[in-house]
């Protein structure tokens, strides 16, 4: 038999005539050969399958499967042992119940890219997909103020939330997701606050509204919509203790959010966020507020204050000891007058 050009192999049979049994073979012949010679081109083991791509390992608890790089298995044995109290602080804060099974993915930054797009990849530290409660990280960008710890909690209350709108059939606001994630996390994205108070202080802040469904793409803007959603929340929280949980509970019992925030708060959404504005408004001024999110500028303002007065300090050193050198002169010169 020959190869015909197109790379399937076909033939004809030796002989002259032939009867239906060999004709049929040869049918049976035709259709096999191309499937042996892929099969010993290209076993289907797993190993063989997985050849080129990053290696990858798999840790399981009940409930939960982590997979990660083998180097990273001190992150996914963290993931294991914190995810327990991370879902039954959560859950107890929100009121509502955890997925029955997650799974978290440790990636290097370029799997993270691959595997949640560029657009995410980009600038995202981390991906929730409630809809299979599934957690994405991306190990090259944590770093001691997004440990993974925080990055963690920060995406399981995502995950929990997103049960809660399945539940409801309705999806809650995008504001409310970052600001309830950010409270319970308490430092995620909290870099420099500096644009949300300028913001805060000048009456420039979003309306919540328009965070609803997405957030900006600027960096200085999506710092400002993580830091406001924030600041709502946890104000909410200090001025209401168990408003969230109160708000998520009625909305998993089907009343529209608007309708939750009303019931748990006692007053309707959009008049608490005025009354927040103006708060953040008349409150403490822009540079007090600034310096007690800025701990680096707090501390610089600390040291050119101490240096001000350890200037001062030497200065009057310097005042008195010219002053009693002089008085010495003085005593001096009048002993030697008065010698008799």
């Amino acid at each position: 038999m020959t190869p015909r050009p197109g790379g399937f192999w076909g033939g004809r049979s030796g002989g002259s005539g032939g009867s239906r049994g060999v004709k049929k073979g040869e049918t049976l012949l035709k259709a096999c050969v191309p499937v042996l010679i892929l099969w010993l081109a290209w076993p289907g083991t797993p190993a063989v399958l997985g050849a080129g791509a990053p290696p990858r390992a798999a840790w399981k608890a009940e409930g939960l499967s982590v997979e990660s790089p083998p180097e990273a298995e001190k992150e996914a044995r963290l993931v294991l042992e914190t995810m327990p109290a991370i879902l039954d602080e959560i859950t107890r804060a929100l009121r509502a119940e955890a997925p029955p099974a997650m799974s978290v993915d440790l990636l290097s930054s370029r799997a993270f890219v691959q595997t949640v797009g560029e657009r995410r990849g980009e600038w995202a530290l981390a991906v929730a997909f409630p809809s299979r409660a599934h957690i994405a990280i991306n190990l090259g960008r944590l770093d001691a103020r997004n440990d993974l710890y925080t990055t963690l909690k920060h995406e399981t209350v995502h995950l929990v939330l997103g049960r809660v709108e399945a539940e409801a059939g309705r999806r809650l606001p995008l504001w409310f997701h970052e600001g309830v994630a950010q409270w319970m996390c308490e430092k995620l994205f909290v870099e420099d606050r500096g644009d949300f108070l300028a913001a805060a202080h000048a009456g420039t802040l979003f309306p919540l509204d328009e965070l609803e469904r997405a957030f900006p793409l600027d960096g200085r803007d999506v710092n400002i919509a993580y830091a406001q959603s924030e600041d709502f929340i946890s104000r909410l929280e200090k001025k209401k203790p168990g408003a969230v949980g109160g708000i998520v509970a009625r909305f998993r019992r089907g009343l529209p959010f608007e309708d939750a925030f009303r019931e748990a708060v006692g007053e309707d959404r959009a008049a608490w966020e005025k009354r927040w504005r103006a708060r953040l408004r008349s409150g403490t001024s822009f540079l007090v507020q600034w310096l007690q999110s800025s701990p680096g500028a707090l501390l610089l303002l600390l040291l050119a204050f101490g240096g001000v007065l350890t200037f001062l300090g030497y200065l009057r050193y310097r005042l008195r000891r010219r002053d009693l050198m002089r008085q010495w002169d003085a005593e001096e010169a009048f002993e030697e007058d008065g010698v008799p």
